[in-house]
């Protein structure tokens, strides 16, 4: 079966769900999916994005798991918009930079210990939003990466 990227659209945009057998011929009309063409959980997030009368669903943000800032760490925005922000924090809680304040080396040195690295990752575990440590903003805070002004 061929669904053409309009139709599939149209579909998600009225939360169609997957169709009994024999499969109709008009998948809008019967408002539904052959059955097995998308994982359900994906077609779910590809139906609340088409459903958004307002174009503000934001479907990078959707977790699949609950992801928390760690300590050192302190969040302004909402993930996934423009206005979202990560902080970096030293042990008396004041603002840094990960560039130029977060040391190579975790931890110091001895000669029966391995050399510890610290290690910045941009995104998180189990998001797909596009994340980039901001090279313009004041203590260089993690931020969602834009294009021709959205969210990537």
């Amino acid at each position: 079966i061929s669904i053409s990227g309009s139709k599939m659209r149209a579909l998600a945009a009225q939360h169609a769900t997957p169709c009994p057998d024999p499969i109709p011929s008009d998948l809008l009309a019967a408002n539904c999916i052959p059955q097995g063409f998308m994982v359900q959980k994906g077609w779910d997030i590809v139906c609340d994005y088409y459903a958004d009368p307002e174009g503000s669903y934001l479907p990078w943000s959707k977790a699949v798991v609950d992801a928390t800032a760690s300590a050192g760490t302190q969040v302004s925005g909402q993930f996934g918009s423009l206005d979202f922000k990560l902080f970096f924090t030293d042990a008396a809680g004041k603002t840094i930079s990960p560039w130029h304040e977060i040391p190579l080396l975790a931890s110091a040195e001895t000669t029966t210990s391995p050399k510890l690295f610290n290690f910045i990752v941009e995104i998180p575990a189990y998001q797909t939003a596009k994340m980039e440590v901001s090279k313009d903003l004041r203590d260089n805070p993690i931020i969602q990466d834009s294009k021709k002004g959205l969210p990537r």
